[in-house]
């Protein structure tokens, strides 16, 4: 059974059970005047069986501004490049008064 997470919306984009490439998605310049909606809640779905528990994370979901209005991008697992790594998720920032789509990325 997946669990709950309340999230802002703002991580890299995907689908719900899927495994991600290791690229972070392509960059969007795209600046906006209008803040992403607030909260969504996610079922996490449980962990892919084949995969090692360590070597994969749950991305959380996140708000495209997508010809002209906000659409949900559900969250996904994604795998890590090598142990360790620690994913830094994509995110909805400030450039200004406008707001800024930054992309994820593996440290």
């Amino acid at each position: 059974m997946g669990k709950m997470l309340a999230t802002f919306g703002l991580a890299a984009a995907g689908a719900v059970g899927v495994i991600a490439s290791l690229a972070p998605s392509a960059s969007r310049a795209e600046t906006i005047l209008v803040a992403p909606p607030a909260l969504r809640v996610e079922v996490i779905p449980e962990r892919p069986a084949d995969r090692r528990p360590e070597m994969v994370i749950w991305d959380r979901g996140h708000w495209a501004r997508i010809d002209g209005r906000w659409d949900w991008v559900p969250g996904h697992w994604i795998e890590r490049p090598r142990p360790h790594a620690v994913w830094v998720a994509g995110h909805w920032g400030h450039r200004g008064r406008k707001y800024v789509w930054v992309d994820g990325y593996w440290r």
